[in-house]
C-alpha cells in the first residue's frame, strides 16, 4: 500500500519515478526530483550560512548556476508533463540541480534583498511550467477530439 504524503504526490501510477521507502507497514513513493531537491537545497542554504563571509555574490557563475541548474529540472518535468519517460535517475540529479540553484538564489536574496536573480529564475520557471500546461492542455484536447472524430 503505497501513502500519500507530502513529497509523495506522483500517486500509484508513476512507480517508475519514484524512490519506495518502507515506513512501518507503508510503502511511501516519493518523488524521486523532490527528494533530491528539497534535502540539497537546506544543504546549501545551511552551508552557505555557516561559510558566509566567504561566499559573495559572483554574478557570472551566480546567473550561470540560477538558470543552468534550474533548466534541466524544467525541462525533464515539462518532457514527463507531455508524456515522454522520466527515469529515476535524471529526476534525482535534475532535483538535485534545482536545489542547488535555489539554494544559491534564495541565500543571495536573504543577504541583498532584492533577489533579482531569484525573481528571474522563478518567473523562467513559471513561465516555461505554464506554457508546457498549456501544451499539455492542447495535447489532451487534440487526442479527445481524434478520438471522438473517429
Amino acid at each position: 500500500m503505497l501513502r500519500s504524503v507530502w513529497l509523495a504526490h506522483a500517486g500509484d501510477t508513476s512507480v517508475a519515478r519514484c524512490l519506495h521507502l518502507p515506513v512501518g507497514r507503508w510503502r511511501i513513493a516519493l518523488c524521486a526530483r523532490c527528494a533530491a531537491l528539497y534535502p540539497t537545497l537546506l544543504l546549501v542554504l545551511a552551508l552557505q550560512v555557516l561559510l558566509r563571509a566567504r561566499l559573495g555574490p559572483h554574478p557570472t557563475a551566480d546567473a550561470v548556476l540560477a538558470l543552468g541548474g534550474a533548466f534541466p529540472a524544467l525541462l525533464d518535468w515539462s518532457r514527463a508533463r507531455l508524456g515522454a519517460p522520466s527515469p529515476r535517475a535524471t529526476r534525482l540529479w535534475s532535483g538535485a540541480l534545482l536545489g542547488l540553484a535555489l539554494g544559491r538564489t534564495i541565500f543571495l536574496h536573504w543577504r541583498d534583498p532584492p533577489g533579482e536573480l531569484l525573481a528571474i529564475q522563478l518567473a523562467l520557471l513559471a513561465a516555461g511550467a505554464a506554457g508546457t500546461l498549456l501544451l499539455a492542455r492542447k495535447q489532451a484536447r487534440s487526442s479527445a477530439s481524434r478520438l471522438f472524430l473517429g
